[in-house]
């Protein structure tokens, strides 16, 4: 299907739609693989610390919003190391908070910010389908809460020398 359409709306021959497909096929498999690999090596941490998540604007840009990577990872979780990197976000389309979401696995949005502050397409497709009444009862992480594990993780990493260095891609890519 994905291969009759481009040739029946766009007139494209079907060598072209071939290509086309493929080459969507593989980028969509890259930035599951680079969600998976990058947000857990480079970001920061900036809601658990113990947890390897990492949160990535790089990611999040290139995946749809999954580099809010320690969101949804409980404190249980030790074995995984989810980072916040916006090398990640740019990326993966709003994949990049990682950290966030391994932290706070049941909160609807995979970042802290919303939507119309931040990159972050699950958030904002999940309005718009609330909005016709086709999801309900979305969870939440209490914003009292998030700041309270923020407090807790505050060595802050993102004031930390160190921080900077490891995260060059972060520092390369900017806010």
């Amino acid at each position: 299907m994905p291969v009759v359409v481009p040739m029946l709306l766009w007139d494209e021959s079907f060598i072209n739609a071939v290509i086309a497909n493929i080459f969507r096929f593989v980028y969509g498999l890259h930035c599951g693989f680079l969600v998976n690999s990058v947000a857990h090596m480079h970001g920061l941490r900036p809601y658990d610390k113990v947890i390897d998540p990492r949160e990535s604007r790089f990611v999040t840009y290139f995946s749809l919003g999954e580099g809010y990577h320690n969101f949804h990872h409980t404190p249980y979780d030790k074995v995984i190391d989810p980072r916040e990197s916006r090398f990640v976000t740019y990326f993966s389309l709003g994949e990049g908070y990682h950290n966030f979401h391994h932290t706070f696995p049941y909160d609807s949005n995979a970042s802290e910010y919303d939507w119309r502050y931040n990159m972050n397409i699950p958030g904002f497709l999940l309005d718009i389908l609330e909005k016709l009444n086709l999801v309900h009862d979305r969870k939440y992480a209490p914003k009292s809460y998030v700041q309270k594990k923020k407090d807790m993780a505050s060595c802050n990493e993102q004031n930390n020398m160190e921080s900077i260095s490891k995260n060059y891609l972060d520092t390369l890519v900017g806010t």
